[in-house]
């Protein structure tokens, strides 16, 4: 069970790092959304909400499967202790 519970820990890792990325990419786009004029201004702010918008879900999923993993290995400890 223990290799199971690390996958959990590990995909919670790999989904924070994709939070990341997708928060630098929300920051460029916001920047190059206050160097543009026009539509093109409009598209990149529209596309900088969204990669923020993803990246908060995608720490709130982190923070699920970190949970998940916490459950997890109280219930093996709990099992542990009842034999």
């Amino acid at each position: 069970m223990g290799s199971r519970d690390e996958a959990c820990a590990r995909r919670a890792d790999v989904v924070e790092l994709e939070a990341t990325r997708l928060e630098r990419q929300g920051e460029a786009l916001r920047q190059m959304a206050a160097t543009t004029v026009g539509d093109m201004s409009e598209r990149y702010a529209a596309a900088a909400a969204v990669a923020f918008e993803l990246a908060e879900e995608a720490l709130a999923r982190a923070d699920q499967l970190r949970a998940l993993d916490r459950s997890a290995r109280g219930d093996v400890l709990v099992g542990n202790a009842a034999r």
